[in-house]
């Protein structure tokens, strides 16, 4: 994407600015104080969905990771995040974004249909990233 990690970092620990890129999100609450690293915690509105996540691995302006520790809605058993940016030149990085999951009864019954369309809201949160990074200047 068109952006330095430092830049597309930012975006990252910016609550104000997932909502405005990752079209499914309506708010990112940090609930650990900042500096935010391996321990920090965070509280994600999806709707009517809310999730409480803790980062297990945190490299700045490179990579972090974290997992869910609780929904409000049973929609997956667990489910893992990792963002990894990685410098291509000026001003370009490469975002490799991992999701894994073990879906909870309501998801799995879905099947293919479910996991398809969870599936395509993490792709469009990508390319919205991208457009968005452009947004804020990048090439």
């Amino acid at each position: 994407m068109p952006a330095t990690p430092e830049q597309v970092f930012a975006v990252f620990k910016d609550e104000h600015s997932w909502p405005q890129w990752f079209g499914v999100i309506d708010k990112v609450t940090w609930t650990s104080p900042k500096p935010f690293g391996v321990g920090t915690t965070r509280t994600v509105r999806l709707g009517p969905l809310k999730v409480d996540e803790y980062f297990f691995e945190w490299e700045e302006n490179k990579r972090f990771s974290f997992y869910f520790t609780g929904t409000n809605l049973p929609f997956v058993k667990t489910l893992v995040e990792d963002y990894h940016l990685e410098a291509l030149g000026p001003a370009i990085t490469r975002f490799t974004y991992t999701v894994a999951y073990e879906p909870a009864l309501p998801l799995k019954l879905s099947g293919p249909v479910g996991k398809a369309i969870l599936g395509r809201s993490f792709k469009k949160g990508c390319q919205a990233l991208v457009k968005y990074m452009k947004q804020q200047g990048g090439s």
